[in-house]
């Protein structure tokens, strides 16, 4: 409640804006920032994939005028598509999970990455278990549906008989970070 949506993509576009514009002091290279993360996180690096750039996403959290461009996603068990209504779409996630009351049929697209996929966006790899109960792999498999019909750099890695959260597991994360790499 203290931070309804959007903000949370607002912060992550902050991040990669501060990110970006102390480059320098960071040692960083500005063109190879990527993001990573798990269930939620996931979600919002896949948007921020998607929305470089995009007003309505950017927020006021400093350095205006700054790209958002990232050059990666990595997205473990990511929620893709959000809906409203008591009909489970294949890879929906309930947009009241994100949204509370304040959900909408409007809002849950424009929160849902795969709204915004098209042969521009960053390259992505994402991991998903077979025994989610809680974000349907279909969400990771509709997602890479579409970023490969579209034409973007896409990679997939299912792995049967995990749950959400498996990367929390230490005989898993090796694996799934060797992948990555």
């Amino acid at each position: 409640g203290e931070s309804p949506w959007p903000a949370q993509i607002h912060d992550v576009k902050a991040a990669i804006r501060w990110m970006r514009a102390n480059s320098e002091r960071l040692g960083i290279d500005p063109e190879k920032i990527a993001l990573d993360g798990n269930s939620a996180g996931a979600h919002l690096a896949l948007l921020a994939a998607g929305t470089a750039n995009r007003a309505e996403f950017e927020g006021d959290g400093g350095n205006e005028g700054v790209s958002t461009q990232i050059a990666a996603a990595v997205a473990y068990y990511p929620p893709t598509s959000f809906f409203v209504g008591d009909e489970r779409p294949s890879g929906g996630t309930p947009a009241t999970a994100l949204m509370l009351d304040a959900a909408t049929e409007e809002l849950a697209a424009a929160a849902s990455p795969i709204t915004y996929v098209s042969a521009d966006f960053p390259p992505v790899f994402m991991l998903h278990g077979t025994t989610d109960t809680t974000v349907p792999v279909t969400a990771t498999l509709r997602m890479y549906e579409a970023l490969i019909e579209a034409g973007a750099d896409a990679e997939m890695h299912i792995y049967g008989g995990l749950p959400h959260g498996f990367t929390r597991h230490p005989s898993v994360l090796p694996t799934a970070s060797t992948e990555i790499l």
